[in-house]
């Protein structure tokens, strides 16, 4: 249920941005690109919100789960404990942080 209720999520967010979402090959994540966002400067502010779970990784960054993948990405999990408040809460806030690229 919090797998899907994530995808649902961070679809409305991607069509509300101009981005999309990836589709990855994990049964807790799902990624979606973040083209033209500086992907450090996000992901260090949404770990001043607290919300330390997601990932954002740059084009060709180190971590990248691609080498040479030819875009910025976020992944945001769904894992085991996590619940369907975790995930509003998280991704609310990923939503108003990305409105500061637009």
């Amino acid at each position: 249920e919090c797998h899907r209720y994530l995808k649902e999520q961070l679809e409305e967010i991607a069509k509300t941005y101009g981005q999309r979402l990836l589709s990855v090959q994990n049964p807790v994540a799902w990624a979606m690109t973040l083209d033209g966002v500086d992907t450090g400067s996000l992901g260090g502010r949404l770990y001043n919100h607290r919300v330390t779970g997601p990932r954002a990784v740059a084009s060709g960054q180190f971590g990248s789960c691609i080498d040479g993948y030819p875009k910025n990405y976020i992944v945001m999990n769904a894992a085991i404990g996590a619940t369907k408040n975790d995930i509003e809460r998280a991704t609310v806030k990923l939503y108003k942080e990305l409105g500061d690229y637009t």
